[in-house]
């Protein structure tokens, strides 16, 4: 009885294991999505909320929630589709890119 036990929890954590499945695709970012996430991006910078750690490829970003939160709710009518998909797009990128530790890269 026990041995069954233990065919049939093994069954059932192998079923449940991960398969690779397909997801959403990234969105396109447009010039005007980049020029206007760049702009923000920028702002957050000049007002602290943002800072580089080091330089080159292996440079970081340190975030400050409250000051970003500051930067963006000040600037809500630039918070448009088109920089939340530029935004997308851009960590879609850093974040699979292999190069920069990510697992994947489109």
């Amino acid at each position: 009885m026990t041995r069954h036990r233990g065919c049939w929890l093994g069954l059932v954590l192998l079923v449940c294991l991960p398969l690779p499945a397909a997801g959403q695709e990234l969105p396109k970012a447009t010039p005007e999505g980049k020029k206007a996430a760049e702009e923000l991006i920028q702002a957050c910078v000049a007002d602290g909320g943002l800072k580089q750690i080091g330089e080159g490829p292996k440079a970081t970003w340190q975030a400050d929630p409250m000051k970003v939160r500051a930067t963006l709710a000040a600037r809500k009518e630039r918070l448009t589709p088109e920089v939340r998909d530029a935004l997308i797009a851009a960590y879609g990128r850093v974040a699979f890119d292999p190069d920069r530790g990510g697992e994947r890269t489109k």
